[in-house]
């Protein structure tokens, strides 16, 4: 009985999911939102969202901080001020789609979907940075307005790092997109 619950819950989550925007270009650019001091190791995963479509994003809500925070998943309710008052960067990459992965429950690892691989099992979960929005189903739920809000990807930092990276303080490139 427990197990059919389970499979039951599962089912019902995946079925809520809409699909995975398609990526048609071999390469495209993603944007890492993280704390200015937070550093990685070559060998993890990093949460990204592709550049063009977060600065769409802001020009149709708002580039102010703590609403972005809401709408990538990064905090709930009336929390974040603070967080907003500290420093942030965002740290873009062009990276080639057959590097990045989906976490999206109820699927096969390395199946295709939207032309991007579904992650391996190990990555299914949600990491620290969109843990609020975190769906199960390849995008982030904005967290103020509780609509589906951007694809979001994962990628490991040496991989998306080989082909270089840029650097800015998130205040900058919220106030020049």
């Amino acid at each position: 009985m427990l197990t059919f619950f389970v499979w039951f819950l599962g089912a019902a989550m995946a079925a809520e999911c809409q699909s995975p925007r398609d990526i048609s270009t071999e390469s495209i650019q993603v944007a890492w939102v993280s704390r200015s001091r937070k550093r990685v190791a070559g060998r993890s995963y990093l949460e990204v969202v592709r550049t063009g479509e977060l600065r769409t994003w802001l020009d149709k809500n708002s580039r102010d901080p703590l609403r972005m925070f809401r709408g990538l998943g990064m905090v709930k309710g009336n929390r974040g001020q603070r967080m907003a008052n500290k420093d942030w960067k965002i740290t873009f990459f062009d990276v080639r789609k057959d590097i990045l992965c989906r976490a999206i429950a109820e699927a096969n690892p390395g199946e295709d979907r939207g032309g991007v691989a579904i992650c391996e099992e190990s990555q299914q979960k949600p990491k620290w940075g969109h843990r609020a929005g975190f769906t199960g189903c390849g995008y982030i739920q904005d967290t103020q307005s509780s609509i589906r809000s951007l694809d979001v990807y994962r990628v490991r930092w040496a991989d998306a790092a080989s082909w270089g990276f840029t650097v800015m303080p998130l205040g900058r490139f919220l106030q020049e997109s």
